[in-house]
């Protein structure tokens, strides 16, 4: 009887780190993924959709709102000013969001993952390379199922638990 409790215990425990674990391991999935070009697996491991539409809001800045708001002023300088703003904001993510643009920034480098459980089922990833000053690389995963993860939010500068 003691066997089936102390079996019991260490299930319970294996369980447990795996279940904590697994960001880091979904982490180490998607570099694996890059470095071999599997795009069947990048694209299971990061929801583009809606990391695209996230970059979108957020990109979308008190500068890029003033220059929308000047470009419908109806003053042609105004206005050009505008435009210039949106197609700013629009080619950042545009960059960010082309093949092989998200991916480079996960997998560049040699990283030092920091993982934040948010909730039981969402993980910020802060990705940083050793010895820089930088502003790391930061990543909402959201849980799949028991064990998997999947990238639904990159977190600009600034923009952190919006």
């Amino acid at each position: 009887m003691k066997w089936l409790v102390a079996l019991a215990l260490l299930a319970a425990l294996l369980f447990g780190g795996a279940y904590f674990a697994s960001p880091a391991f979904a982490l180490w999935q998607l570099k694996e993924a890059v470095q071999n070009e599997d795009r069947d697996k990048i694209q299971a491991l990061i929801d583009f959709d809606s990391v695209s539409a996230d970059l979108r809001r957020q990109v979308d800045s008190e500068l890029v709102k003033a220059a929308r708001e000047a470009k419908e002023s109806g003053w042609l300088p105004l206005e050009a000013i505008g435009r210039l703003g949106e197609l700013a904001g629009d080619r950042k993510i545009r960059r960010m969001m082309e093949p092989g643009g998200l991916e480079q920034m996960i997998a560049s480098g040699e990283v030092r993952p920091a993982f934040e459980y948010l909730t039981l089922d969402r993980v910020r990833v802060k990705l940083k390379r050793p010895g820089e000053k930088d502003i790391p690389v930061t990543m909402i995963m959201d849980r799949q199922g028991l064990f998997g993860w999947r990238v639904t939010r990159i977190e600009l500068p600034g923009h952190q638990g919006e």
